[in-house]
């Protein structure tokens, strides 16, 4: 990636996850990435209970707290496009819980559904009504 966006110098790689904390997590690769590591590794994950992940074959990844990260931005964000395989649910509560919202027009999100990620789920559900945030979050990305 690094490589093929050297010509463009307003973009910035950062080789991390998001998350709603700055930490060390592992990522769980795909059951078929050993076969194809490129067509697999889009399916990777930081949750384990993902049905389609090896918890044996993994690697540690940074994280940075998404929200903060944001916040540190210091401008509005038009659009965020958010398929991070069953942790979307955790990296939005926190933003919702950190106000982030605020600052971003839109996300779209690809929503996952895995058996551990269910509580943050229904808060993310039921905050996205409370905070009148039904049209910044929309979770129609596939």
């Amino acid at each position: 990636l690094k490589k093929r966006m050297k010509k463009y110098p307003n973009v910035i790689c950062i080789q991390s996850a998001v998350s709603n904390q700055e930490t060390s997590l592992k990522l769980y690769f795909h059951k078929n990435s050993d076969q194809n590591p490129i067509k697999w590794g889009q399916a990777s994950s930081l949750v384990v209970e993902k049905t389609n992940v090896d918890e044996n074959n993994f690697v540690q990844v940074k994280t940075i707290d998404f929200a903060k990260f944001i916040k540190n931005l210091n401008c509005n964000i038009a659009f965020i496009k958010m398929d991070i395989e069953c942790y979307e649910y955790t990296v939005i509560k926190h933003l919702i819980e950190q106000d982030s919202f605020q600052h971003i027009s839109l996300m779209r999100v690809e929503p996952h559904n895995c058996s551990s990620i269910q509580d943050d789920k229904k808060w993310v559900e039921s905050a996205i009504t409370e905070h009148n945030l039904s049209n910044k979050i929309l979770f129609d990305w596939h």
